[in-house]
């Protein structure tokens, strides 16, 4: 059993550190998975919608003070 695990320390570092050189290069390259890409369109829809919206309420907000007058 012994020999098992200190047969399985050096392989297990060997995946980390390949997980992590992989991550750090699929960080550096800019490299977004398609679900990233899906959630950040659907981000920028949304954006583009909210904006939308505020502008309609600043509107609706500045006409408010002059009706009263």
């Amino acid at each position: 059993m012994e020999g098992i695990i200190a047969l399985c320390i050096p392989i297990v570092a060997i995946l980390c550190g390949s997980f992590i050189t992989v991550k750090r290069m699929n960080m550096k390259s800019g490299g977004l998975t398609t679900g990233d890409k899906k959630e950040l369109n659907t981000l920028k829809i949304e954006n583009q919608q909210l904006k939308k919206r505020l502008e309609n309420l600043e509107i609706i907000v500045s006409e408010i003070p002059q009706l009263k007058e």
